[in-house]
């Protein structure tokens, strides 16, 4: 993780490979995932569904 001096600098997690249509980044503070086309397609998708709201608001599925 990163130190205050260096908070505001954003940092690529290496070990984020294993997904190949999303990335994660550090920004000192917060966790932050980029999506390339194909997976913001699907999310966007599944965002749509009841069964995620429901899972969202049942605290089954960790909101976005």
């Amino acid at each position: 993780m990163t130190t205050p001096s260096d908070s505001k600098r954003v940092r690529y997690d290496t070990g984020s490979f294993r997904d190949p249509h999303s990335r994660v980044w550090y920004d000192g503070v917060h966790v932050l995932r980029g999506l390339d086309q194909i997976a913001a397609a699907d999310f966007t998708a599944l965002s749509k569904t009841s069964f995620f709201r429901e899972s969202c608001e049942s605290e089954e599925i960790i909101a976005t």
